[in-house]
């Protein structure tokens, strides 16, 4: 991921949509890729916002479950 993704004049986001519901956080794996979860840390450093939402699935139909999940970068 690159710094330049966020600027004074722009704001950026990342946006994770787990399609689970029974999630409680995000947490990338660091033992399963350390180079994500590195540049995630780093892009959230350099003032990139990181999000993530859950949904549900009554079928056929998705919805929002939680709009605000808690998000552990280490």
């Amino acid at each position: 991921m690159s710094k330049e993704l966020h600027t004074d004049e722009y704001e950026a986001y990342v946006m994770f949509v787990i399609q689970r519901p029974d999630v409680e956080r995000f947490q990338p794996y660091r033992d399963v890729d350390p180079d994500f979860a590195s540049s995630l840390a780093d892009v959230q450093n350099n003032g990139v916002e990181v999000h993530a939402v859950t949904t549900g699935f009554e079928p056929p139909h998705y919805h929002l479950q939680n709009d605000d999940l808690s998000i552990q970068i280490d």
